[in-house]
């Protein structure tokens, strides 16, 4: 990974402050609250099938489990996904907390006033970082899980997937072009050009459109993509019955975590310059 890279330069910084928390071990406790988001959501689908049925007992595979016990199992379940993400949620503002606090008990005013923004951003893009790694690795793991459990379908989902990131491309393109038209809009007002006022209003009013545009595609993305997976593989006979559901529930859950991944990805990189400043802070 290239130093200039945004998580680099997040990880960078994040190493300078020695009073923090292990960097390694934020990133596997928020990492594992994120995989917890949906392993809940999976275990009740059993449940769910089972009361629906009128059924006393769960199968799963070659496992038999009385409903009570397997209630009170996803009871624990959720106690544990409760608590690590109560747990991973704190531990990551209370790392900001402690480095705004460390900033401003040990910096003059004078360079509080002309670095506050520097650092305050790259707090910020230590937040973007968690929580994108908290959504990019359990996505990349359920995605992984339902390719395993049915390739066929996995395949074709992730096919058209990287379809989709054809024209998630031009979009991102789109918005750094007007992100770029603000920034050097912004330049030429601090530097006194009052002229330039309409033209940095365009230019932000653009750049909202195409971030709009970028943030909401997340469920048109996935849904679209596992209709049309969906409706090939049932066309193969490749996908039946209730393990069908369970895979599409995998692969809906991993798509929407990779795509939330992804967004966050583009927060931390919109702040790189504020980041390669934070480091020398």
């Amino acid at each position: 990974m290239s130093r200039d890279n945004a998580i680099s330069l997040a990880f960078r910084f994040y190493r300078r402050h020695t009073a923090l928390p292990n960097f390694w071990y934020v990133l596997f406790i928020v990492g594992t609250s994120g995989l917890l988001e949906t392993l809940p959501i999976l275990l009740s689908l059993p449940l769910i099938k089972s009361i629906y049925e009128g059924s006393e007992f769960i199968a799963i595979q070659n496992i038999k489990l009385p409903l009570i016990t397997y209630t009170m199992i996803l009871g624990v379940v959720l106690i544990i996904r409760f608590a690590l993400g109560y747990y991973s949620q704190f531990l990551n503002a209370s790392i900001r907390i402690t480095l705004l606090s460390d900033f401003r008990a040990h910096k003059s005013a004078s360079e509080r006033q002309n670095q506050k923004l520097d650092f305050g951003k790259s707090v910020q893009g230590l937040n973007f970082l968690f929580i994108g790694w908290s959504q990019v690795f359990p996505g990349i793991i359920y995605a992984a899980i339902g390719t395993i459990l049915s390739p066929v379908f996995g395949g074709i989902t992730l096919l058209i997937v990287m379809l989709w990131s054809v024209c998630l491309k031009m979009v991102k393109s789109k918005q750094d072009s007007w992100s770029n038209k603000v920034h050097s809009s912004q330049t030429a007002l601090e530097e006194g050009d009052s002229k330039d006022v309409d033209l940095w209003k365009d230019s932000k009013f653009g750049a909202a459109k195409w971030d709009s545009v970028n943030k909401n595609l997340r469920e048109l993305i996935v849904i679209s993509t596992l209709i049309t997976s969906l409706m090939i593989s049932y066309h193969l006979n490749v996908l039946t019955g209730m393990d069908s559901l369970f895979i599409v529930v995998i692969f809906l859950r991993g798509l929407q975590q990779l795509f939330t991944g992804y967004i966050m990805s583009q927060q931390l990189s919109s702040l790189k310059s504020f980041l390669i400043k934070g480091l020398t802070i």
